[in-house]
């Protein structure tokens, strides 16, 4: 337990101009706050959960009942993620066993280096280089996917890329993941089969940075075929139930890191998406069960509070 981080609160209010006296006043009152003991917070940074969860899915293939996908999403290796953060997560979901591993984009973040190594401490120096530095966005993708590749579930391991990969180096994410049998999926279809049986797993480009698109989908029959979506965003779900919902039964997102920062009493200030129906968690409509993870990862400030990082864990089952 701690006191909202009253020192480091401090810490900032200084570093901030004295030109802008109302915001160093916030951060100082917040401060002074945290330190009377109105408001405390867990510091979750690094608190990683195992979240176990069962999807039911209508007419879900009876080969695939019990069937466990992996997901990990945001986790935005660089200086602030140590590289056995990325080592942990994949380690527990080895532990527990996978049929599949999906990775939901976001596998990197490079912030300014001035501005970092001033407001906060490093917590990973092999990444601390300059930002227009492409050989480290590659040195990044390619420990993300030498890590994941390590659990090596049965059906093997797809992504998608996120909005952070898009604006870094996205053909090197790709190629990188490749590199180890990671498909990045952009706008594509990948099918599972257990005999007549089938998984179909669709990725999508990211909402904000890319052109999402969902591919060519057959009609299918009763029992014969379950589908999954995966979309960095899930704002591009959000688009899909409002203008023409395609027939999926669960989709996967991440992006919003589940708020990041929630504040005592008042919860997390900004989703970064514009549908808060998919801030977390479960959401269901029009037949489709949508998930949104917190993901492991930060960016912007570097800590989660009240917000512990999510490693996610899927049972299909037969609704």
């Amino acid at each position: 337990m701690l006191v909202l981080y009253a020192s480091h609160l401090h810490y900032l209010a200084m570093k901030i101009s004295r030109r802008d006296v109302l915001t160093a006043g916030v951060f100082g009152g917040l401060a002074t706050l945290g330190a009377s003991g109105v408001l405390r917070a867990d510091d979750d940074t690094n608190d990683f959960q195992l979240v176990e969860l069962n999807v039911p899915i209508k007419d879900l293939p009876s080969a695939f009942e019990g069937y466990r996908i992996g997901f990990l999403t945001d986790t935005h290796l660089g200086i602030y993620v140590p590289t056995d953060w990325i080592d942990q997560s994949v380690g527990m979901l080895k532990a527990a066993g996978v049929d599949l591993l999906i990775l939901g984009g976001d596998y990197i973040w490079l912030p300014d280096r001035d501005a970092a190594e001033k407001f906060y401490p490093i917590r990973n120096r092999r990444f601390l280089r300059a930002k227009d530095d492409m050989g480290v966005s590659r040195e990044i993708f390619a420990t993300m996917a030498d890590v994941s590749a390590q659990l090596q579930p049965r059906d093997g391991s797809f992504g998608v890329l996120g909005n952070h990969d898009h604006w870094t180096n996205p053909a090197a994410c790709v190629e990188e993941f490749g590199k180890k049998d990671i498909r990045i999926l952009v706008n594509e279809k990948i099918l599972i089969s257990r005999g007549e049986q089938t998984l179909t797993v669709i990725g999508v480009d990211d909402y904000w940075t890319g052109i999402p698109k969902m591919p060519q989908l057959s009609d299918r029959g009763a029992g014969k075929e379950a589908r999954v979506l995966i979309s960095h965003n899930p704002d591009y779900v959000s688009e899909l139930l409002r203008t023409g919902l395609p027939d999926l039964d669960f989709s996967l997102s991440g992006h919003t890191h589940g708020g990041q920062v929630k504040w005592p009493l008042i919860g997390a200030l900004h989703y970064n998406i514009e549908d808060l129906r998919f801030r977390e968690g479960f959401y269901r409509d029009k037949g489709l069960t949508s998930y949104t993870s917190r993901g492991i990862g930060v960016v912007e400030v570097p800590f989660r509070l009240n917000c512990p990082p999510e490693i996610s864990l899927f049972t299909l089952t037969r609704a």
